[in-house]
């Protein structure tokens, strides 16, 4: 199931229905099982899914974002991230060649801020599945943000030898990147599921009942970061890297500002440009390695989300 599928999906009956009938032969067999055996395999997913996510976060480094402790705004060169977004939305509202969906980074950085006491309650409750998402939702826009510079963004010399940014021509809607999972944030808070989502406790899913939270927004949000996840566990650069690179492009754009045709500021400005071109570069190759082997693997987990293996263990009181 895809997160677009995912995020109209009203029940969780229905959620269920979409990840499992992926073949017109399972399909079939869903539609004649009772309701017992469909509500014992609701609970073997979320169980399932959850696992999976949770056993592969405690595997990735979040550096500074856990840091943080569910304040973006305190995140380590936070404003190197802001500014970036600021300077990518800006460079998209005057070049045709810009990614359609840079906008979206703009929206989820003021969702995750304006959930920012939802987020730090959580790490002082210590509570796992909200803290999992934090974690999450904000590499991928810190990994969105950098790839986007690293790989679309190039800089051009202007007759005075300074340096101006310019989307590359390329491909609007490329794969790779957490484009659409950020844009189905931003439509979770929009429909009112990321509310939903964020009564909901980590401990309930692995001890028992799940009361007064709605069990479909817990399933979308686990969806939405597991794509995230699976892809940062191959990763081999640092949440460092990522944030040195946006320091090094809103150093080597604000110099352009500063002092326009200053031949100091233009060495400078190159210097910058040379760093900035290198660890970019470093980031393209990890970031379509990262990409493949992640995908492969979580298609690999899909197979395990079927009919017979959700049949098959018993997980029911979940819910």
């Amino acid at each position: 199931m895809i997160l677009d599928e995912a995020l109209e999906a009203s029940t969780l009956e229905q959620f269920l229905e979409g990840v499992v009938t992926k073949k017109g032969y399972d399909a079939v067999r869903y539609s004649k099982l009772n309701e017992s055996d469909k509500e014992q395999m609701k609970g073997n997913l979320i169980n399932k899914v959850f696992e999976s996510v949770k056993s592969k976060s405690l595997n990735i480094d979040y550096g500074y974002i856990k840091k943080s402790n569910g304040d973006i705004e305190r995140l380590k060169h936070y404003d190197d991230l802001k500014d970036s977004i600021d300077m990518l939305d800006s460079l998209y509202r005057k070049d045709e060649n810009a990614l359609n969906d840079v906008p979206e980074l703009q929206k989820a950085l003021k969702n995750i801020i304006y959930y920012k006491k939802d987020f730090m309650r959580a790490f002082k409750n210590n509570n796992t599945l909200v803290i999992m998402f934090y974690n999450n939702i904000v590499a991928g826009l810190l990994y969105t943000t950098s790839v986007i510079i690293a790989e679309y963004v190039e800089h051009i010399k202007e007759a005075n030898g300074m340096l101006t940014p310019k989307f590359k021509e390329i491909d609007k809607q490329p794969k790779g990147l957490f484009l659409n999972n950020l844009k189905s944030f931003n439509k979770m808070v929009i429909n009112g599921k990321f509310e939903s989502f964020l009564k909901s406790d980590g401990e309930q899913l692995t001890g028992g009942t799940l009361i007064g939270v709605s069990v479909l927004a817990v399933m979308v949000a686990l969806w939405l970061i597991r794509e995230i996840v699976f892809i940062f566990l191959y990763m081999r650069n640092t949440i460092s890297d990522y944030l040195m690179q946006l320091s090094y492009f809103v150093e080597l754009n604000s110099q352009k500002l500063s002092l326009n045709g200053n031949d100091k500021v233009v060495e400078k400005q190159e210097k910058v440009a040379e760093k900035l071109v290198k660890l970019s570069d470093k980031i393209s190759v990890d970031s379509r390695v990262s990409t493949n082997k992640g995908l492969n693997e979580l298609q690999r987990d899909n197979k395990e989300l079927n009919i017979d293996d959700l049949n098959s263990v018993n997980n029911s009181d979940l819910l």
